[in-house]
C-alpha cells in the first residue's frame, strides 16, 4: 500500500523509487533514485517491492531507538557500532578465511606443499585430481571440435532464454540457449537461424547482447574482451538448422561434432576428460601408425615453406599436430608431403615423398628440433595412407588408442551398425570368378529412353511378384520419378545363427550418358532371376540376398544423353563427404551450391539412410579408353578392403578373360583393369562409406572391348563381359563381406 517503495531491475544497477499513491495498478508522486541512479528502462523491465539497503537502515534504527530505552549512551554506541559492521555485507568474520585472498605457497606447511607436488611420502598429486566436470573441450589437448558448426543442438537449455540487459536465464516457451561456446575477441562469427548472441569473458562475465534476425544468416564481431558466447534459438523451428561458425562467410551446415584425436562423436559433450594422453597412464597408442585418416582436413594441402593450410582438392591434411621423436627415421606411404615443425610450432623441415609402379613407401628423418610433424596425402590414397616409426613400413593397421585395454578405433571401423554379436549371415558356397555369363546380343543403346529401362525391369516384376516389388524412391526437379526396385528373397526358416539376409545396394545412370552400366546392371539382375536353376553362383546370388536397386539415378541424363541434371550438376560430386566447392556451374566436376543440393542425391542418401544394415553399396558407371585398348574394368575403391578385393577381382578377371577370349593379351604380365582408391570427393560411393559405413564404391567396365577387329559400342561382347564382370562382382563382395561384418 502506497505510500511505499520499489526497485527497477537486478543486481547493483537497480534504482529503488518511492511513491506516494497508487491507483488501478499505476504508480503515482514518484521520487526517483532515492537509492541508485535514475535511468532509462526498457518496457517491461520488472517493478518489485525487493528488501534494499533503504530497509536495512531502517531495521538498524528501529533497533537502536529500542534498545535506547533501557541503556546507557556508552552500551549504545557499542550496539550501533556492532550492528552495523555485522550488517555490512563487507563483513568478514576474523575467525575465519577471507576466501577473496588467495593462498600463496608461502602460507602452507611443507607437509601441504609436497602433496600438491607429489612429492616423496605423498599419496597423493592434487594436481592430478581435477574436479569433476571442471574439464570443457576447450581445455584439453585431444579433444577437439571437429564440425565448422561451434553450436551443439543436443546440448542446450530447453525453454529458456537471457536477459538482454542483464543476462539473466529467463524462462521461455519458445526458445532455448546454447551452452558456453568459446570465442576468439575481435573475431568474426556468422550465425544463421539464430536470435540472440550473448557475450562473455573468459571469466565468465557477462558483457552484452546482440539481436539477431533469425530467419536470415548474420555476420558479427565479437568484443575484444569476448572469451565465450551463448546463442538463442528458437527451440522447435530452428533448432536442428542453426548454425554458428567463425568466419565472415557461412560455411555448409555440419552437425556439431567433437572427437577424442581420432575417435568422433557426434552431437555430444565430453566433461569428465581432464588430460592429455600423454600425461596419463590409462590412455595409450595402440598401433604403430601414427597418421589419423578420420581427424583431417579435405581438400587441404600443407605449405612447403610455412607449413600452414593451402586450399587443395586432390590433398586432405592432418587436423593436429602429431608428436614425434627428434632424429629419428619414419617410413610413410608415398604421394604425399610431410612438414616437421619445432616445439613451438614453427616449421623446420618440409619433403613431398614421391610415388611410383614399384614404390611401396618412403622414409623421412626428423630434426634434433623437431616434436611435430602433419601430414597431406591424396585423398584418394586416406585409406592406406600410413606413417610408423622405424625404416621399413610394416604392415598396414588402422591408428588406434586404449584406454585401460579398451580399443578405440576408427569412426567408421567402431559405429558400423551392420552387425552385432548374436547377427551372422550365413550363404552358400561361392566362387568367384567361376561365372560365364550367355551370350547378350548387341543393343543400340543410344535409342534407349529411361520408359524402356523401366520396362525391363517391370517385366521382371511380373514373373516374379513374389521376388520383386517396385516402389517410388522420388522425384527430379522436373517431375520424373526415381523408382526403386527391391530383390528380396522370400521369409523361410532360417538358423538360429543366421537371422538377417546380407543387403547389397546396387545402383546406375548417376551419369546419365553413362548408358552401358544402366544395361549391364539390367542384365545382371535379369541373369540372377532366370538362370538360378542352372548355375551355382546365380543361385546364391539369387536366394540368399536382398538387393535395393535404383536403375537410373540421374533420369533426366539418360534421357537427353548428358552426365548432368536438369541444374547441370554433376550427381557424382553432390553428396557431403569430401564435397568441393566449385563456382563454375559450367566445370565438368561441378557438385552444386552446396552439399545434398539435388533431388536425386537426396533420394539416393535416403536410402542409404535407412539401410545402413548394407554390406555393399555398388554405383555401375562405365568408361572408353583408347590409350590402354586392353583394359576393360575399373574399381574406383572407397575402402582398403574394397582396394584389397578389386585387386584380387582384377587377376582373377584378366585370366579368366585371357582363357575364354583370345583376342586378350596371352601374356602374364598384362592385367584387363585396374583398381585404385579412385572413388572421387562428393561421389555416392565414398559418401555410402564415410557417412554409413557400408564398403563399396565406383564400378566401372568399359563401353566396348577395343581388341575387337570392329570395335563398336554396347557390343554382344562388351555387354556380355561386362554383365559377366558385375555378376562375379557381386559374388566376391557378397563372400568377403560377409567375413568382414560377421567378424566385427
Amino acid at each position: 500500500d502506497a505510500p511505499n517503495i520499489c526497485t527497477i531491475g537486478y543486481g547493483e544497477h537497480l534504482e529503488t523509487i518511492k511513491y506516494e499513491n497508487k491507483s488501478n495498478g499505476v504508480l503515482q508522486n514518484v521520487t526517483r533514485g532515492i537509492e541508485g541512479t535514475p535511468r532509462a528502462w526498457q518496457a517491461g523491465t520488472e517493478v518489485a517491492r525487493f528488501f534494499t539497503a533503504y530497509d536495512h537502515n531502517a531495521i538498524i534504527d528501529d533497533f537502536i531507538a529500542h534498545k535506547a530505552e533501557t541503556a546507557t549512551k556508552a552500551e549504545l554506541q557499542h550496539i550501533q557500532n556492532e550492528v552495523e559492521t555485522k550488517a555490512d555485507k563487507l563483513y568478514v568474520d576474523s575467525t575465519k578465511r577471507d576466501k577473496s585472498v588467495p593462498i600463496y605457497l608461502n602460507d602452507v606447511s611443507p607437509e601441504f606443499l609436497a602433496a600438491v607436488e607429489g612429492g616423496e611420502g605423498t599419496s597423493f598429486n592434487l594436481l592430478s585430481i581435477p574436479r569433476k566436470s571442471s574439464v570443457s573441450v576447450g581445455k584439453t589437448d585431444f579433444v577437439k571440435i571437429l564440425s565448422d558448426n561451434l553450436f551443439d543442438k543436443n546440448n542446450v537449455l530447453s525453454q529458456t532464454t537471457i536477459d538482454p540487459t542483464l543476462g539473466h536465464l529467463i524462462p521461455n516457451d519458445t526458445h532455448c540457449l546454447s551452452m558456453y561456446i568459446s570465442a576468439e575477441p575481435s573475431q568474426s562469427y556468422t550465425y544463421n537461424r539464430v536470435q540472440r548472441v550473448a557475450y562473455y569473458t573468459e571469466s565468465y562475465e557477462f558483457i552484452g547482447t546482440k539481436l539477431i534476425s533469425g530467419s536470415v544468416e548474420t555476420t558479427l564481431m565479437t568484443p575484444e574482451n569476448t572469451g565465450y558466447i551463448r546463442v538463442v534459438v528458437k527451440e522447435n523451428s530452428t533448432l536442428n538448422v542453426a548454425q554458428v561458425n567463425k568466419g565472415d562467410v557461412l560455411l555448409p551446415y555440419d552437425e556439431y561434432e567433437i572427437g577424442i584425436d581420432k575417435l568422433k562423436v557426434s552431437g555430444k559433450n565430453i566433461y569428465d576428460i581432464s588430460i592429455g594422453k600423454e600425461d596419463t597412464t590409462f590412455i595409450r597408442e595402440s598401433s604403430t601408425n601414427i597418421f589419423n585418416k578420420f581427424n583431417v582436413l579435405e581438400g587441404k594441402a600443407l605449405s612447403a615453406t610455412t607449413g600452414e593450410y593451402v586450399d587443395n582438392d586432390i590433398y586432405s591434411s592432418s587436423r593436429d599436430f602429431i608428436r614425434v621423436k627428434p632424429s629419428t627415421t619414419y617410413s610413410s606411404t608415398p604421394y604425399c608431403r610431410y612438414v616437421l615443425y619445432d616445439k613451438d610450432g614453427s616449421p623446420v623441415k618440409s619433403e613431398y615423398l614421391t610415388g611410383g609402379s614399384e614404390v611401396l613407401f618412403r622414409t623421412f628423418d626428423t630434426t634434433e628440433s623437431t616434436a611435430f610433424v602433419k601430414f597431406a596425402y591424396e585423398t584418394s590414397r586416406l585409406d592406406v595412407a600410413q606413417c610408423n616409426e622405424g625404416s621399413t613400413l610394416l604392415e598396414y593397421e588402422p591408428y588406434n588408442l586404449e584406454i585401460d585395454g579398451i580399443k578405440l578405433i576408427g569412426e567408421k571401423e567402431q559405429n558400423n551398425e551392420n552387425s552385432t554379436s548374436d547377427d551372422r549371415f550365413v550363404v552358400g558356397n561361392l566362387n568367384p570368378g567361376s561365372y560365364t555369363a550367355p551370350i547378350i546380343p548387341a543393343k543400340d543403346l543410344t535409342t534407349f529412353t529411361s520408359d524402356d529401362i523401366f520396362a525391363l525391369y517391370d517385366a521382371l516384376v511380373a514373373a516374379y511378384p513374389n521376388y520383386i516389388t517396385k516402389t517410388i524412391c522420388g522425384q527430379d526437379s522436373l517431375g520424373s520419378n526415381i523408382y526403386r526396385y527391391d530383390f528380396k528373397p522370400s521369409d523361410f526358416e532360417r538358423s538360429s545363427t543366421a537371422i538377417a539376409v546380407p543387403k547389397m545396394i546396387l545402383c546406375a545412370g548417376v551419369h546419365g550418358n553413362e548408358r552401358a552400366g544402366v544395361y549391364n546392371l539390367y542384365e545382371s539382375m535379369n541373369q540372377i532371376c532366370k538362370n538360378w536353376s542352372s548355375d551355382e553362383t546365380l543361385e546364391v546370388l539369387r536366394w540368399d540376398v536382398h538387393y535395393i536397386v535404383i536403375p537410373i539415378v540421374n533420369v533426366y541424363g539418360f534421357t537427353n544423353n548428358t552426365k548432368f541434371n536438369p541444374n547441370n550438376v554433376n550427381i557424382a560430386r553432390n553428396f557431403p563427404s569430401g564435397w568441393v566447392k566449385i563456382d563454375d556451374p559450367m566445370a565438368d566436376n561441378y557438385g552444386g551450391t552446396e552439399p545434398l543440393s539435388e533431388l536425386e542425391t537426396q533420394c539416393v542418401d535416403q536410402v542409404l539412410q535407412e539401410n545402413t544394415d548394407a554390406i555393399y553399396f555398388g554405383s555401375y558407371h562405365n568408361f572408353f579408353s583408347d590409350v590402354h585398348p586392353h583394359f576393360f574394368i575399373w574399381n574406383a575403391a572407397a575402402t582398403k578392403l574394397q582396394l584389397d578385393i578389386g585387386k584380387y577381382f582384377i587377376s582373377k578377371m584378366s585370366r579368366k578373360f585371357k582363357k575364354d577370349h583370345t583376342i586378350f593379351p596371352q601374356d602374364e604380365t598384362s592385367y584387363l583393369g585396374w583398381a585404385n582408391m579412385g572413388a572421387p570427393l562428393g561421389s555416392e560411393g565414398r559418401h555410402a562409406s564415410v557417412a554409413y559405413g557400408i564398403q563399396g564404391g565406383t564400378f566401372e567396365t568399359c563401353v566396348q572391348v577395343m581388341l575387337e577387329s570392329e570395335p563398336e559400342r554396347y557390343s554382344s561382347l562388351a555387354l556380355t563381359l561386362g554383365t559377366e564382370a558385375f555378376i562375379n562382382w557381386l559374388a566376391l563382395n557378397l563372400q568377403e563381406n560377409v567375413k568382414f561384418y560377421n567378424s566385427l
